[in-house]
């Protein structure tokens, strides 16, 4: 079983205010599954467009065997639109 680990951090918006500390956020979780957890992969994506964040989620899933496990952190603005959570990054 491998290990794989996303972790996001939006600080800027266009229609949203920023947030000061996401992007820290991130980095920190990603040193975290890095360094101690010694995870197989870690990634982190800062103020990265939404595209390139599902692109990267999408790329990690095909790439899993069976009992492969992904963590996926995200730390920015989220919003509820027709019932479901949808992240907020640039477009």
């Amino acid at each position: 079983m491998k290990r794989h680990s996303i972790h996001i951090g939006i600080n800027k918006y266009e229609d949203f205010p920023d947030l000061p500390f996401c992007s820290a956020d991130a980095e920190l979780m990603g040193s975290f599954f890095r360094n101690v957890a010694k995870y197989d992969s870690v990634k982190e994506f800062v103020d990265s467009s939404r595209n390139a964040i599902l692109d990267a989620i999408f790329t990690e899933i095909n790439h899993l065997d069976s009992g492969d496990l992904l963590l996926i952190t995200y730390s920015g603005h989220g919003m509820s639109q027709n019932k479901q959570w949808v992240m907020l990054a640039a477009d």
